[in-house]
């Protein structure tokens, strides 16, 4: 760009035509650069001209740049021959190159704008539109694309807009978000919030610690669980929701699975969790659920102590863990080993939950298993 007047060579605030410093990156956000400074009349190589000089951009106000003069080793010059025109450039410089290979700050980057990169760090982003967006955690990675974010230590990020700023978290596609500790996003939209989550497809969350959400707009929420389709939210622990869509919100009409586990010692009914001691199937308000289970125990004194029991059933709450009723359940006891053993649904009315309690046996230590399908509706 053609710079307006003539200057000597102490003049530290240089005026370009209208418009042209629009052109150029502006320091506070990107970081201060060199620009190449010769007379174009004589000369169309920079290289050839003797008295080129290389500058440092400090600040854009309007029109007007500032300037450090004399930079890399090449003395400040008069600038104002006399019939010649004189220009600046934004070019690959010595100084530039040497940051590209050896790093600044102790990093690897495709350009020298915005804030610091961290330590260790690789960041072949060129373009963003905050001065943020760079690879500023430490060993983080930035390996192209526009407007990404790589905060977290060890964090990747590349595409558009993404955002990884868990350790070790990857954020991949447009305008994903990885804030869990070594969660992955990817897609459009998505989010990994829980510590080794995963979200992919378009506006999914994984919020739940190892939880996993994929398709559109599903929720990973409980620990450990997994959402898919579109519209399916899975709540509790360990839980496998399904849905193709929904009626007025978000998991309002899906399919879901959770597995239930406990061990009885003796003859006594005993609650058995999603997650020993105490995690249940626990009912949002205003939902009812038809639910199928069925329930497998097996003791080690025997090979042939075991039991397969199934029960269907309706759950259903208001607004109040209270409100839980349960209906009359159908059970079919397909095999057991011993006449005591059983397997009950009830109604938790303090915890607001369907409640399974299974009874063992005396002198012996039963293990168990209860699957639980459910087709809720809100």
């Amino acid at each position: 760009m053609e710079v307006k007047l003539g200057y000597d060579e102490f003049a530290t605030s240089i005026e370009l035509p209208d418009g042209e410093a629009s052109k150029l990156p502006d320091p506070a956000m990107e970081g201060c650069y060199n620009l190449v400074w010769f007379n174009c009349s004589d000369y169309k190589n920079p290289a050839d001209d003797p008295h080129r000089e290389i500058v440092k951009v400090t600040a854009l106000a309007g029109n007007f740049l500032s300037v450090q003069r004399g930079q890399e080793g090449i003395s400040a010059s008069t600038k104002n021959a006399p019939g010649r025109i004189y220009k600046m450039i934004l070019t690959l410089t010595r100084a530039a190159y040497e940051e590209i290979i050896n790093g600044r700050h102790g990093v690897i980057t495709g350009d020298t704008f915005g804030d610091a990169r961290g330590t260790d760090a690789t960041d072949f982003q060129f373009i963003r539109s905050d001065k943020q967006q760079v690879a500023s955690g430490a060993s983080s990675f930035i390996a192209s694309g526009i407007n990404n974010k790589a905060s977290g230590y060890c964090s990747f990020a590349t595409g558009s807009g993404n955002t990884a700023s868990g350790q070790y978290a990857l954020s991949e596609g447009h305008l994903n978000s990885s804030s869990g500790t070594a969660s992955h996003s990817e897609g459009y939209q998505n989010t990994s919030g829980g510590v080794a989550s995963h979200a992919e497809g378009q506006n999914c969350q994984a919020s739940g610690n190892s939880a996993h959400a994929e398709g559109y707009h599903t929720s990973a929420v409980g620990n450990n669980s997994h959402a898919e389709g579109s519209g399916a939210v899975a709540r509790l622990k360990g839980e496998h929701a399904r849905a193709s869509g929904y009626i007025s919100d978000y998991g309002d009409a899906q399919y879901s699975s959770v597995t239930l586990a406990g061990v009885t010692l003796d003859g006594n009914p005993a609650e058995i969790f999603l997650s020993p001691p105490s995690e249940r199937i626990v009912l949002e308000d205003n939902t009812a659920a038809g639910f199928w289970a069925r329930i497998t125990a097996r003791s080690s004194a025997s090979a042939a102590d075991a039991a397969l029991i199934e029960i269907k059933g309706v759950v259903s709450r208001l607004a109040a863990a209270a409100s839980v009723q349960l209906s009359p359940c159908v059970k079919t006891v397909i095999w057991k080993s011993s006449q005591l053993w059983d397997a009950n649904f009830e109604a938790d009315t303090i915890n607001g939950a369907l409640k399974l309690k299974v009874t063992g046996e005396a002198g012996k230590t039963v293990r168990w298993v209860g699957v639980v399908g459910m087709g809720r509706i809100k």
